[in-house]
């Protein structure tokens, strides 16, 4: 008898490794490389800590081509797996992880997840797989006019084609092309993600009523508003 392959599921969190001079260039103006490194370690390690309370799933970091594992070493935690980007542009490297894992049949579920999205929560990210099993695609918008979340269980890379990548109107141009090819999705709630100095005051808020403690340490450490 031959034994049935389980789908699984996958959450991949894209990253740049957070060292200093190679993530938070915007952020690093105001603040320094440095300090915008140590807060780049501190929001991913708290995002992986609520992927990993997502039952049954399995969790990458997808990583720069010029990067490697050994770069996320302050981050790593066992059960992490590394896969790495491709693509030249941001589209073409999310395209081509839904494909690697959708396409082939190694998942069925796969949402992607970028590392400073702070707001990204176990319940979100359980929310996000629940759709997916009624719609081909999930989609979190950040208030800047992108998106933090971004979900496919069906393959559609059409739907990152002719995108102006890092505008305010990623999120409009997106679900145009979606209601084009008349591909259902789920909009989930708008968030934000950290960019810029004024983003920290929003983020000091956020923190007041949930639970990100290496995020916290780490500015309650500095003065930086």
């Amino acid at each position: 008898m031959n034994k049935v392959k389980t789908m699984k599921t996958i959450i991949c969190l894209f990253a740049k490794p957070p060292l200093a001079g190679m993530t938070k260039s915007r952020l690093a103006k105001t603040i320094g490389s440095t300090a915008a490194a140590e807060l780049s370690a501190a929001m991913l390690k708290d995002i992986i800590t609520q992927c990993m309370a997502v039952m049954d799933t399995e969790i990458f970091i997808a990583y720069p081509p010029q990067s490697t594992p050994d770069d996320f070493s302050t981050v790593h935690k066992t059960g992490l797996n590394y896969i790495v980007q491709q693509g030249n542009n941001l589209g073409e490297r999310m395209a081509n992880i839904f494909q690697t894992f959708l396409v082939a049949k190694q998942a069925n579920k796969v949402i992607i997840i970028g590392s400073d999205c702070i707001t990204t929560s176990t319940a979100s990210i359980t929310q996000a797989l629940a759709k997916l099993t009624d719609f081909p695609v999930v989609i979190g918008p950040a208030r800047d006019g992108g998106y933090v979340l971004v979900g496919q269980s069906m393959f559609n890379p059409g739907m990152f084609t002719n995108i102006d990548w890092g505008s305010g109107k990623v999120l409009d141009q997106t679900t145009v092309l979606l209601d084009s090819a008349q591909v259902k999705y789920y909009k989930m709630p708008s968030s934000f993600d950290i960019d810029h100095h004024e983003d920290l005051a929003e983020l000091k808020v956020f923190l007041k009523n949930n639970s990100r403690p290496f995020t916290e340490e780490f500015l309650n450490g500095m003065i930086l508003l």
